[in-house]
């Protein structure tokens, strides 16, 4: 069953990212926010705890089954797979989850497209590489 569209794909390749909406189940979702939640210094229902705190990854948690769900499971993985050939993506391991707080004293700015081993426009590696 294919999950994406040509259109989908052909953003993909042009942007390096694609947004699917409702790809995650909403109970995957939170059980990954629970063990994210329990596994770093803020405090879920304190926002102030979280202001200034920048960017961080949390690999220690990445091994764990609710965040690795969350990239693994179907239809996800599946969608990965449509982008570049079932069999093809390494499944082992766990970077963790990237966290980026927000910074009062910062200015905003839009993300930089950035994709481990996958063309984007500004991550230098080469259209049509995976």
């Amino acid at each position: 069953m294919a999950y994406l569209t040509t259109a989908d794909k052909e953003h993909f390749k042009e942007h390096g990212y694609v947004v699917i909406r409702g790809a995650l189940d909403q109970q995957v979702i939170g059980d990954a926010l629970d063990v994210l939640w329990n596994n770093i210094e803020e405090d879920r229902n304190n926002p102030d705890s979280w202001i200034g705190r920048g960017y961080r990854t949390a690999g220690k948690i990445g091994g764990e089954p609710a965040i690795r769900c969350t990239v693994y499971s179907d239809p996800v993985f599946a969608m990965a797979e449509e982008m570049i050939g079932k069999g093809t993506l390494r499944t082992e391991g766990g970077a963790g989850p990237h966290l980026n707080f927000p910074n009062p004293n910062q200015e905003w700015r839009e993300p930089m497209g950035h994709l481990d081993g996958y063309h984007t426009p500004t991550n230098g590696v080469p259209k049509g590489t995976v």
